[in-house]
Parts: structure tokens; sequence; C-alpha cells
């Protein structure tokens, strides 16, 4: 296990917001209504577009053909991070700043074997004394340079800010009972919801909260007037989005 990665080295972004993806609040919900253990290991993969982790007590290999829509929706961040950082398998970190040694070697196209113990270790020797992997680990074909490019990195840290402030949006306006709000238009105006600090709306107006009404007129969804109108924005929010391709908004262009 390598600890303190640099978090503003290649691999510790993309392990950063391989944690952050597999932590997003869409997921945290479907996983507390499907019982799934968020405590034990779960492995990722985006080859075959699974999930295996612990429900109800024994491992389970999960998929969007069995689950739908909300849980391709719930699960894409992740996956579009499990490709930039591993061949096919790979299992979720439990900390942004520790990686196991295989994971962060490969990713830089290097390949540690444990049968071949003299060549990896006469390898991590080169590697401590350098402090840097060469262009040449660059060159060979175990890293997937394409789906590491740093635009995509920059993509996918913002539209998984931008998915959880609208499940978090969403969650909000649930919460309205006209029993108990006089005025929906008081309620959109006066209840605020934290903002994740990588959305769009954070970055470009460096708050770290907002109100409901704010962030509606921001991301262009129409404002409610009735009650009615509420209920059809809120389903609206919760639909996945569509046409989705396989890792949704999070897939390389």
């Amino acid at each position: 296990m390598l600890n303190n990665i640099p978090a503003d080295s290649a691999f510790g972004q993309w392990w950063q917001q391989f944690y952050n993806a597999a932590r997003n609040p869409r997921f945290e919900a479907l996983a507390k209504l499907l019982n799934i253990d968020t405590s034990s290991p779960i492995t990722v993969n985006h080859l075959a577009d699974t999930i295996t982790a612990v429900v109800d007590g024994q491992p389970m290999t999960l998929s969007a053909s069995q689950l739908g829509g909300e849980w391709a929706e719930a699960t894409a961040p992740r996956m579009a991070a499990a490709r930039a950082l591993a061949y096919e398998k790979i299992e979720v970190p439990s900390d942004p700043t520790a990686a196991p040694l295989h994971e962060v070697a490969r990713f830089y196209g290097e390949v540690l074997l444990a049968d071949r113990k003299e060549e990896t270790l006469a390898r991590a020797t080169q590697l401590e004394h350098s402090q840097v992997f060469d262009q040449m680990s660059r060159d060979r074909p175990f890293a997937n340079h394409a789906a590491q490019a740093p635009e995509l990195l920059d993509q996918q840290v913002v539209e998984l800010g931008n998915s959880n402030v609208q499940f978090n949006l969403t969650d909000k306006l649930m919460q309205y009972d006209s029993r108990t709000h006089l005025s929906l238009a008081d309620f959109l105006r006066d209840q605020t919801i934290t903002l994740d600090p990588n959305s769009s709306y954070a970055k470009d107006n460096g708050r770290s909260e907002a109100s409901l009404e704010d962030v509606l007129a921001t991301y262009g969804w129409r404002i409610p007037q009735t009650p009615a109108e509420l209920t059809d924005l809120v389903r609206a929010l919760q639909e996945p989005a569509l046409p989705r391709p396989r890792d949704g908004n999070f897939a390389p262009l």
C-alpha cells in the first residue's frame, strides 16, 4: 500500500475522483434501499459494467441490466473513474490518499508481478530513486490513456458536483408541504442547500450554499408556481437522463 499520495499528481486526482464518485448521495440512497453494505469492500468492473458488493450479508454482483436506469445513473461516475484507473476490475478506495502499489503502477503503465520478485524489486528500487514514472512506461499498453485525459477528469469532477447538487435539490424540494409552508414562493426563496464545491454553481459563484430558487434559475430549471408544478419538477429531476451512453454523462467523448 502506498500512503500520502500527492493530491496534485495525475493518479492522485483520479483516485480522489473515484473516491468521491463512489460516495455520491444518489448511490448512497440506493445502497440503503437495496441493503448494500457500503462499509464492506466494493469492486467495480467497468468492462462488464457491474459492481460486486455485500448485499444482505452475501456477496452479490449488480448491474444496470438488472436494476435499471436509476442504478446506471448512480453508478456512472464510478464506472468512468474506474476506466481511467484499471484495466478491468478495481476495488473502491477507503482512503483517497492511499492506494495499492499495483494500482498506481498500472495507472502509469507498469506491471508488477508477484511471480517475478527480482524484477519487481529492481523496478521498485529504480522508482524509489527516480521518484517519477518515465515516458517508456507511459508508452506501454497497460494504461488507458484516452480515459485518463485531464480534460475528461475536469469534466467528470464538475458533472459529479452538478449531479450531487441536483440530488440534494430534489431531496429538499420533496420536503415542501402546503400544510406547513404557506407559500411555495417563500419556501423556494428561503430554503437553502449546501453546494458541492466542485459543481459549476459553486465554481462560478464561490458560494457554499444557495437558495432553491437560485439553484433552479442557475441550472435553467423552470421555477414552479404551484404544488402541481413542483410535483412535475421533482418527477423530472428524478428521471435518469435520456438518451444515455454506457457511462451516462461520464463516458469519454
